[in-house]
């Protein structure tokens, strides 16, 4: 546990405003918790403009017209089938529609390459978290979803929560980039132990695996311990320390929302050091 109090030198870091950025007191050996303490969050990522994409989208929109429209208008106009306004001009006419009808598809295409290349960047953003390249909440509850939904012959599911201790104190006492090559490292290690499970940071410091075809409870909690042995490592002169609980599919849950309550409950319990000394605990068996 760490102990914390406002000493003199870190009330001297304190600005005008009374708002403190938690990457000042990285250096610091004592440091100050209260509700005057603010923590930065971080830019969100950027994202191409509306503007830009409906543009985008319309230019791609004349190239394709260009493209299925325009040249049946013009071989019937050359032809004489219509009113011959191009007759006249004979192949020099040719040549300039070609040029134009080139230059208008070639917009096009590229207009329409940049419109849903763009669109899908913003789609995998929303599913994915930054920092860890895992999936996001958003894009758990997706995958989770659509992976419970899938036939699974034999064996059972288990999503398995994580939590790290202390988090939020680590972050403000070693500062948000050691804290962030932190949450790297738990997501390496958790990686290493879900392999092709379905892995996902949920929170600042909360993340998740759901992992399908297990062959029986039993084989369950084996997994589930082996995400929390991961858990408790050393990094750069950090002691990390992890709170984990689990639930089963289909015994505990018959969805995932329902499995994610039921494992926040087995990890509540966890976090409970009196009755859960190890910080793991399992689903409460109903009668």
């Amino acid at each position: 546990m760490f102990a914390y109090r406002i000493n003199r030198t870190v009330a001297s870091l304190m600005p005008p405003g009374g708002r403190l950025r938690a990457s000042r007191l990285a250096p610091l050996k004592s440091v100050a918790l209260t509700d005057r303490c603010a923590v930065v969050a971080p830019a969100p990522a950027r994202r191409t403009p509306l503007a830009a994409l409906l543009a985008a989208n319309a230019v791609s929109i004349v190239g394709n017209f260009m493209t299925l429209v325009a040249v049946p208008w013009f071989v019937l106009e050359l032809t004489g089938v219509t009113r011959p306004r191009i007759a006249g001009d004979g192949w020099s006419g040719f040549a300039e529609f070609l040029v134009i009808l080139v230059v208008f598809a070639t917009l096009g295409r590229y207009s329409a390459e940049v419109l849903f290349g763009s669109v899908g960047a913003v789609l995998r953003a929303d599913m994915k978290d930054a920092l860890t390249s895992l999936a996001n909440r958003r894009g758990f509850m997706v995958g989770a979803a659509r992976a419970l939904k899938a036939p699974h012959p034999e064996g059972i599911s288990a999503l398995v929560l994580a939590d790290i201790d202390n988090f939020r104190r680590v972050n403000i006492v070693i500062g948000h980039r050691a804290a962030d090559a932190v949450l790297d490292e738990v997501a390496r290690r958790l990686r290493a132990v879900a392999g092709s499970h379905f892995a996902a940071r949920l929170g600042d410091d909360e993340f998740a695996v759901l992992a399908t075809g297990l062959a029986d409870e039993r084989a369950a909690e084996a997994f589930a311990r082996a995400l929390h042995s991961a858990l408790q490592f050393e990094y750069s002169g950090v002691s990390v320390r992890s709170s984990v609980g689990f639930a089963r599919f289909p015994r505990d849950a018959h969805g995932i929302e329902s499995l994610l309550l039921a494992a926040e409950g087995s990890l509540t319990r966890a976090k409970d050091r009196e009755n859960e000394p190890e910080g793991f605990a399992g689903p409460a068996d109903r009668i």
